[in-house]
């Protein structure tokens, strides 16, 4: 929690790695099964890896003490690691970068084109908040999306977000993009 709760906050985490001393949590086996009254322990494994995951791409993106790496070879070392984690957080800063650049060319003076490698990632970015917001949406009308678990509702949020930038860049998808934004808005605000 204090990893998701620091990376959501821009701040750096209160617990350090090395300050862990426990192993990550496993199923007990009794007879050969999993007992039903317990939770699969790979749940909260998979949550563990993924703060870690986080830490490292707060820490390696918002780090300006590193220079010896570009912002976006930062960003590609840490989607590597990432795989199909955390995509949003790791491109949030190249999606900004583009929005900064598109606001830029509205003006005569300042002709900038986003470069091919940031494209890339913005793309990557739009793409897995339509997804995200597709999945959590479809949750949230089947009923299985509870109403007080606030990782749920932060991560509708940041793809929300993303979703209200792309329909800002003009690009052939913004009005999609728009027209999925303003309807998890709206489930958003029937309330649970």
């Amino acid at each position: 929690m204090d990893r998701m709760w620091a990376s959501r906050l821009g701040c750096p985490p209160a617990i350090q790695d090395e300050d862990v001393k426990v192993d990550l949590p496993s199923n007990p086996i009794v007879n050969g099964k999993l007992p039903e009254d317990l939770s699969d322990a790979s749940y909260y494994a998979s949550y563990a890896k993924l703060a870690n995951i986080t830490t490292n791409v707060v820490r390696s993106i918002y780090n300006e003490r590193d220079a010896t790496t570009t912002l976006f070879g930062k960003i590609q070392q840490r989607l590597k690691e990432l795989k199909a984690w955390t995509i949003i957080l790791a491109t949030r800063p190249t999606l900004l970068y583009g929005l900064r650049l598109h606001t830029s060319r509205t003006s005569p003076t300042h002709k900038q084109t986003i470069p091919p490698s940031a494209k890339t990632l913005i793309d990557a970015c739009i793409r897995c908040a339509r997804h995200s917001v597709r999945i959590l949406s479809d949750s949230w009308i089947n009923g299985a999306f509870p109403a007080l678990y606030h990782d749920l509702t932060q991560y509708l949020f940041s793809a929300l977000t993303v979703l209200a930038v792309s329909s800002l860049l003009g690009h052939a998808d913004s009005a999609g993009d728009r027209d999925g934004f303003e309807d998890a808005v709206q489930l958003l605000a029937q309330g649970p």
